[in-house]
Formats: C-alpha cells, sequence, structure tokens
C-alpha cells in the first residue's frame, strides 16, 4: 500500500468513526428509557442500560482520533516545512484524546464507586479538553491552515466547553451536546485537511516520476 492509499484509508477511517459516534448516540438516545436529551449528558448514556450503544460510539471516535495522529505522522515532513507546526506534539494530542476516550466510553465501569467515581469522570473529562484544544491550536493557527470552518470550530469548543461545569443540571445536557457538534466539526475538518494534503502529495510524485 502507498503512502496515498494509507492517508486516504485513515482519512476514510476517521470520517466514519465521527459518523458512527452519532449514529449510537441517537440511536441511545431512542433506546434508553427516560432519558432527557437536554439534562442528561453523553456520560449518563454511558452508565445506564445498553450504554454499550454509546461505549461503541465513543470507541469508534477514539479510532478517528488515531487515525488523525496517523496521518500528521504520514505528513509531518509536509508540515514541518511548511508551517511552524509541531507535528510530533499535535500527534501526541490526538491519540492522548483517543486513549482518553476510551477511559470515558468505560465510564460505567467506574461511576458507581463512592466517592471517586465521580472525580476520576471529571479528571478524565477535563484531559479530553487540553487534548484537544492543544491540537487544535497546532493546526488551526499553522501557516497552511486556511480553512475558516475548522478554526471557527475550534475556537467554539476551546471557549465553549468549560462553561459546561458551571451550568444547571437541568440543560446542561443540551450544552454539552452543542459543543460535542463543534468539535466533531473541527475533527472532519482537520481530516479533510489531511486528505487533501496527502491528495496534493500523490499529484506532485505522479506528474514528477510518472505513477502513483
Amino acid at each position: 500500500m502507498n503512502s496515498y492509499k494509507l492517508t486516504r484509508t485513515l482519512s476514510w477511517l476517521a470520517f466514519a468513526g465521527i459518523a458512527v459516534v452519532l449514529l449510537t448516540h441517537f440511536v441511545a438516545v431512542l433506546v434508553v428509557d427516560e432519558h432527557s436529551f437536554v439534562a442528561d449528558t453523553i456520560s449518563d448514556l454511558a452508565i445506564k442500560e445498553k450504554a454499550w450503544i454509546q461505549d461503541f460510539g465513543l470507541d469508534a471516535l477514539a479510532l478517528s482520533y488515531f487515525c488523525l495522529g496517523g496521518l500528521i505522522l504520514m505528513l509531518r515532513d509536509a508540515l514541518a516545512k511548511q508551517s511552524r507546526l509541531s507535528p510530533l506534539l499535535a500527534c501526541v494530542s490526538f491519540i492522548a484524546a483517543g486513549v482518553l476516550l476510551i477511559f470515558i466510553a468505560e465510564h460505567n465501569q467506574y461511576a458507581n464507586r463512592p466517592g471517586r467515581g465521580e472525580s476520576i469522570h471529571i479528571y478524565l473529562v477535563t484531559a479530553f479538553y487540553l487534548s484537544n484544544s492543544l491540537a487544535m491550536l497546532l493546526l488551526c493557527y499553522s501557516s497552511i491552515w486556511t480553512d475558516s470552518l475548522a478554526r471557527g470550530s475550534a475556537w467554539i469548543f476551546i471557549l465553549g466547553a468549560p462553561w459546561f461545569f458551571f451550568l444547571p443540571d437541568h440543560i446542561d445536557g443540551l450544552y454539552e451536546k452543542a459543543v460535542a457538534v463543534f468539535l466533531l466539526a473541527y475533527l472532519f475538518f482537520s481530516t479533510r485537511f489531511f486528505y487533501t494534503i496527502g491528495q496534493h502529495q500523490a499529484t506532485e510524485h505522479e506528474n514528477r516520476f510518472g505513477y502513483s
């Protein structure tokens, strides 16, 4: 498998993870009894009956993060030459976010620990936010990043996500879902960005050597 085919495969896997987490969330909302779309959070779906549905979606999204990390490694030379982006740090941030998301998906395994379950979850969510924010700042403000939609989604997530912790319980679920939409939008545009770079590299290689 040549580099462009691998870039394309990783990109489509990342796109698939985003689609799967959206699908599984809406399925879980429909099938889980007594779930409030406004009051209950995404994590609440991961500890209730049929929690495996939301868990599967979050694990699929973790795969998207791993694929994005892989894309950065593959394209690190082009990124380093064209910008001041630190590819290695961005890659580590994406992979760390994916690992943290897997632990968040397993919320039901530790949520009921007396006095500790909630604290563990908050620590994981905070670390997930910081990992995403670092990756966003590294990528969206490199000299070759021109996607205003990705940049806007990044800033809305970075500035908007912390307010979740200050909202009353009866509306925090809806707010969290709104912030998650911008996170997924950012991941989508990031994947598209790397896919486009891979296409350009493949075209230049083919024009130079006559084959892909």
